[in-house]
């Protein structure tokens, strides 16, 4: 994204995408979130993802299972309807695996549901988004992971060598 607006000249030819500068940084994330809006990624419940563009972006983009993406650490039912009355862009990007993703895929789709309804009749309380995502291109996640402002990976301790390196997070400038 950060080359693609320096090709544009948006961002200057000599910028450094190695060393952004915070606005860079801004202008790169604010341009990633429209192309997230228009990749038209579909949500399990049958929506598009829509981010709010001036709103904070918290994900997850990985594989559901529950070793990954267990519900019982950062997102918890609690902690996302936290999230979404604090204004956050919540968005789960939870690959479906069949039968390990069950459970795990049917209480996403109905907390989707639930946020909804309840921030359709009372907006200003929920300013934030959650959406849920079960199906996704390799390009959709690149699209994804290049919006994110903060990426959650969330694994059981001792399920995974390196957790923090099997996303490209630092390269998209997330955290």
């Amino acid at each position: 994204e950060f080359n693609r607006l320096k090709e544009e000249k948006k961002i200057p030819i000599n910028a450094d995408y190695e060393r952004p500068t915070a606005e860079q940084v801004a202008l790169t994330k604010l341009s990633a979130k429209k192309r997230l809006n228009d990749a038209k990624i579909r949500t399990a419940n049958g929506g598009v993802v829509e981010v709010d563009l001036d709103r904070p972006l918290l994900g997850y983009s990985r594989r559901l299972v529950r070793e990954k993406a267990g519900r019982n650490r950062a997102f918890t039912d609690d902690n996302i309807w936290k999230l979404v009355e604090l204004g956050y862009n919540v968005v789960i990007m939870g690959y479906n695996q069949g039968e390990a993703s069950e459970l795990l895929a049917a209480g996403l789709k109905g907390l989707e549901k639930n946020i909804a309804a309840e921030k359709a009749k009372r907006p200003n309380e929920l300013p934030g988004k959650f959406q849920f995502v079960e199906a996704f291109t390799s390009q959709q996640k690149k699209i994804f992971l290049a919006a994110e402002d903060v990426q959650v990976q969330d694994s059981d301790n001792h399920t995974g060598a390196a957790e923090f390196s099997e996303e490209d997070i630092t390269a998209n400038a997330g955290y």
